[in-house]
């Protein structure tokens, strides 16, 4: 150690170079660091996508589900297998385990056991393969409204996104309320049957005459000319005049003789609307490496130059402004951080003479800079949850700069010569030192594997923490001794100095308080381990929320109308509730948008996204938190009695968001078996035993029934004496009705193809008594009606069907209070209540998953990273000590935080979550620190001969100082994240006061504690040696 101390004191021209390096090298990284509100991540999550239009939810589930799920089986490194076949398309989720190492393979496994599947009906679109990442979550949307006729709405929009597209950074733009255009040809049943027309025989027409096909060059002696047959459409007139048959005597029988044809949209399922007026979106995703503020920018900017041109009836407007919320929430934790410095720097000048003091201080900077730089070389972007980690290091980032540079201003003090005192006191302590960024770094590294989504989601605060601390070591390892050595002045009057006075006092108060604890130290132990027991205790009876929902700025409003409500009256249905929006507050309310055909939340992959004309939703964005006086859920149960008045609806309640990842809801259990009806009976019997618990509310489930299904039955004996297939029938009865897409018309655009769609006219297609008469066409062109082969059957449909690992399933979830019932507790109790389930249904089960889900697997991964850590800490404290029993002994500082810690909760009214139980485990590296520089010169005193008492009381005095520097640095630069000075960030919060609270506890502790813990493992080493113990009083 003494090496690299005369190497920084003898190099300081290379010392300097360095630090101007790292400061410009860290200041053009920061510039070029991506911004964003979450670090991007992988949901180890991959959907196989298949679309069968026409299709009920049970012919998907037989005919394309159940094959594919049974190829998918085959895939190695495969967790959970969910999916849902629901009318025209099915989709299948596949979770990957997060043990795998090569998640490229597992999702090309995928896609080849999906090839595999050759025997899916001729009707199904390819099956799409897609992993589901962050980086695909919209970064803002763009709304377009107005009295406009909906093709020219549609041509603004078109052209507003080619726009995007053309901005750096953007990767798509996906478009909702965009209907595609469609040639619609709605034929007469009355005159087909006139006329002795089938829609196969005009099927065959429109396909054979809508032709472009090239017959390659003729080469003339003069020229060279390219032949072509020429007879494609391009307008709806061409399609009305073409010639379905026609006879000797000219007579033709056209298209608009049978069917009026129309230039048209396909048909709307779902309807967006932006403050209660109709609109298209917009929906902008950022590409992987783009920087979100800047893009957001650009949109901006390209939509009021898209304006100067726009019709003035043309109204644009923005919403889920992601960049906002990054801007808002990094200049939060950036002033967070600002003040922390200012704090951190000012108590160096309180505690440290001017000029160590600003040399010290000079560490925050260098270190900082320089975790940008490496930040940046590893492809890391700033977020929330890396500017946090920079929070949380922030105080620590001269703990090692202090014990260093005040160690070398005692030797100055004593007279010693700068040069020398630098090498000399730089070290004595770099042993210790190390050591102790050495715990730290044991401490949060075992976070950087921790498995799963919130692993991932979390990872950036042990890197970035990490590479601060290394960047710290080197600074005040390699830079400080030499800054010391050439820029301070030995003092003339030693120690007589104000600053040094009140130091003295405090020391001399220390010192008194420390010899009558030696004399109590039984006492003294015991009433601490009552305090831990106390603690433990309570910490039994707190609740534990993952995430809670504070800060969020958001909610949703979900209704459900009758079943089989059509779209428009829906439509009608949730004016009200708009209105009831618009009548709240302009302080709560930024904008709101409203869907109506869809439950689906906004961010990331929905599994339990539901469709139907029956259905709305209106997500209501907030005002900034700061501006308004209550929060989400605050505003939701002041307004709940008043939603509760609009009548229309079966079912219509408020949605609540949660921040961090998505976990899934609070309450989320599947209960899983063959026979719908026994799974509603035990569905049934859960529903009502949450909904009689005080605490939880909106509580669905997953189990729909679809529309009345209307089935044609064929009589394959009476088909076959009239030359019918099921086929013929099934093709005829699904061009009448879903319509059969005959052909194409292609535009300019050539990835827009317009398809043309033939069916029955509107008023016809709308009748189910019409479905009998329908003409099928047999080999011989007789037309034959359908009641004469086949018969109707009318039974209930299911609206989805939804497969757990192979097996049905239908999902009971609901939302918690987290005041009189958590996600766990509630979870807990339905396990409980049903845990014989498995007995009274043999076949049926129950699996949870959501929030619950989650807080198991993180809870193993702290749990297991936490041993880790304990485990790293203890090997590196037994290298440092030469002992298996004082690293114990520094180790008892984690329980002492832990008392700080449950203090901390209780009065700050905060639940333990996910960042409390990551905060202690940062804390089992930080809390060893102060204990390991004591015990270090307890034992260097011991071993030049002085007694136990006096190298215990000495110790104390001369590491006093260190040891509250270094706490209240650590502490006063996280209090502003805890307290929220220079903003608040309600989601970082807890794990900030989990830090500050604990280190304040442990070190308070430590300083009375662990010495007379020494004392006390002395006296039983005596003993047991046999040797006459020494009285430390």
């Amino acid at each position: 150690m003494k090496n690299i101390a005369e190497f920084s004191v003898k190099h300081s021209l290379f010392v300097n170079l360095l630090s101007v390096f790292l400061v410009l090298a860290g200041l053009v990284s920061l510039l070029q660091l991506r911004r964003e509100a979450f670090p991007e991540v992988s949901f180890d999550k991959v959907t196989v996508t298949t679309i069968y239009k026409g299709a009920t939810p049970e012919e998907v589930e037989r005919l394309v589900t159940t094959p594919l799920e049974k190829e998918l089986k085959e895939v190695d490194d495969i967790d959970e297998m969910d999916s849902s076949s629901r009318e025209g398309l099915s989709t299948i989720v596949l979770t990957m385990s997060p043990d795998a190492r090569d998640k490229r393979k597992i999702v090309d496994d995928i896609q080849t056991a999906i090839d595999k599947a050759v025997d899916l009906p001729k009707d199904t679109e390819k099956p799409l393969v897609t992993e589901i990442v962050s980086k695909n979550i919209p970064v803002i949307i763009v709304s377009l409204s107005g009295n406009i006729k909906e093709s020219e709405l549609q041509q603004y929009a078109q052209e507003l996104e080619d726009r995007f597209l053309d901005i750096n950074g953007v990767a798509l733009v996906r478009r909702r309320g965009f209907r595609e255009r469609e040639i619609w040809i709605e034929a007469d049943l009355d005159k087909m049957r006139d006329l002795h027309v089938s829609f196969a025989e005009m099927r065959n027409a429109l396909d054979q005459r809508n032709v472009g096909l090239p017959a390659g060059n003729i080469y003339a002696a003069e020229a060279v000319f390219s032949v072509k047959t020429e007879g494609e459409f391009y307008t709806k007139e061409e399609i009305e005049n073409v010639v379905i048959r026609s006879n000797d005597a000219g007579v033709q029988l056209k298209i608009k003789d049978v069917a009026g044809v129309s230039d048209t949209f396909e048909e709307e399922t779902i309807i967006n609307q932006t403050e209660g007026t109709r609109s298209i979106y917009l929906v902008v995703i950022k590409k992987e490496k783009g920087d979100t503020i800047n893009i957001v920018k650009d949109v901006k900017k390209t939509i009021e130059e898209f304006k100067l041109s726009a019709p003035k009836t043309l109204k644009l407007a923005t919403f889920y402004d992601i960049s906002y919320y990054i801007k808002r929430r990094l200049n939060v934790v950036q002033s967070n951080g600002l003040i922390g410095a200012i704090l951190v720097v000012s108590v160096l000048f309180i505690f440290l003479h001017q000029v160590p003091a600003i040399l010290t201080a000079l560490g925050i900077p260098i270190a900082m800079l320089s975790t940008f730089f490496v930040m940046n070389l590893l492809g890391m972007s700033i977020n929330l949850i890396t500017m946090f980690g920079l929070v949380v290091v922030l105080g620590m980032l001269v703990d090692d700069g202090i014990i260093i540079s005040e160690n070398i201003y005692r030797y100055i003090e004593d007279g010693v010569a700068p040069r020398e005192a630098a090498i000399k006191g730089a070290s004595e302590v770099m042993a210790p030192v190390l050591c102790t960024i050495l715990t730290t770094l044991a401490a949060f590294t075992p976070l950087m594997f921790m498995t799963g989504l919130l692993g991932k989601f979390i990872k950036g605060i042990p890197v970035v923490v990490c590479i601060a601390l290394l960047a710290s070591l080197i600074e005040a390892f390699i830079i400080l001794p030499s800054h010391m050595a050439d820029f301070v002045k030995t003092p003339k009057n030693h120690r007589e100095s104000e600053k040094g006075k009140w130091l003295i006092r405090i020391t001399e108060i220390y010192s008194r308080l420390l010899k009558r604890a030696l004399k109590y130290r039984y006492q003294v132990c015991a009433v601490t381990f009552i305090l831990f027991i106390a603690a433990l205790i309570t910490a039994r009876f707190m609740p534990f929320v993952l995430f809670g929902g504070r800060g969020v700025e958001q909610f949703m409003i979900r209704a459900e109308t009758e079943l089989g409500t059509p779209l428009k009256k829906t439509a009608e249905l949730i004016k009200p509730v708009e209105k009831f929006v618009e009548s709240l507050p302009k302080e709560y309310v930024d904008t709101y948008a409203t869907e109506i055909g869809i439950l689906q939340e906004e961010r990331g992959y929905d599994p339990d996204v539901n469709y139907g004309s029956h259905l709305a939703q209106v997500t209501v964005y907030l005002t900034p938190e700061q501006t308004r006086k209550k929060g989400a859920n605050e505003i939701m149960e002041e307004y709940a009695p008043e939603l509760a008045k609009i009548g229309g609806f079966q079912k219509l309640y408020f949605q609540k968001f949660r921040e961090g990842p998505p976990v899934g809801k609070p309450i989320y259990a599947r209960v899983r078996g063959d026979d719908y009806t026994v799974i509603s009976e035990i569905v049934d019997k859960i529903k009502a035993y949450l909904s009689g618990l005080s605490g939880t509310s909106s509580i669905v489930d997953g189990y729909n029934l679809g529309y009345q299904e209307l089935h044609v039955v064929v009589d394959e004996e009476k088909a076959a004496k009239t030359y019918l297939s099921v086929s013929d029938v099934a093709l005829a009865v699904r061009s009448a009705f879903e319509g059969s897409v005959v052909t194409s018309i292609k535009p300019v655009r050539a990835e827009e193809e317009i398809d043309v769609r033939i069916r029955l006219k509107e008023g016809q297609r709308d009748q189910p008594d019409i479905l009998e008469n329908i003409l099928v066409s047999n080999k011989y062109g007789d037309l034959i009606t359908l009641k004469d082969v086949a018969h109707i059957e009318e039974t209930q449909g299911v609206k989805t069907v939804r497969h757990l690992d192979g097996r049905r399933f239908v999902y009971v979830a609901g939302e918690v209070d987290n005041k009189n019932i958590t996600s766990s507790k509630a979870n807990a109790l339905i396990d409980k209540k049903f845990k014989n389930i498995s007995e009274e249904y043999p076949g049926y089960s129950i699996r949870y998953g959501g929030e619950q889900e989650e807080t198991r697997k993180s809870l193993i991964s702290l749990a297991t990273a936490f041993m880790l850590a304990f485990l790293l800490i203890f090997l590196i404290l037994a290298t440092q000590f030469n002992s298996l029993v004082q690293p114990f002994v520094v180790m008892l500082g984690i329980p002492f935080a832990v008392i700080g810690v449950i203090i901390a909760l209780l009065l700050h009214h905060e639940s333990f979550g996910f960042f409390v139980m990551m905060g202690l485990v940062g804390l089992s590296g930080i809390v060893v620190n102060d204990s390991i520089v004591l015990m270090d010169f307890i034992n260097k005193l011991r071993r030049q001969g002085k007694p136990r008492r006096e190298s215990i009381i000495e110790a104390g005095r001369l590491r006093l100082r260190p040891v509250i520097l270094t706490t209240i640095t650590t502490v006063a630069g996280i209090s502003t994240v805890a307290y929220g000075i220079g903003g608040k960030d309600p989601f970082l919060q807890p794990m900030a006061l989990t830090v500050a609270w604990g280190l304040m506890f442990a070190t308070m502790l430590t300083l009375i504690v662990i010495p007379c813990i020494y004392a006390i493992i002395d006296d039983i080493t005596a003993k047991i040696q046999h040797k006459p113990p020494q009285n430390p009083s």
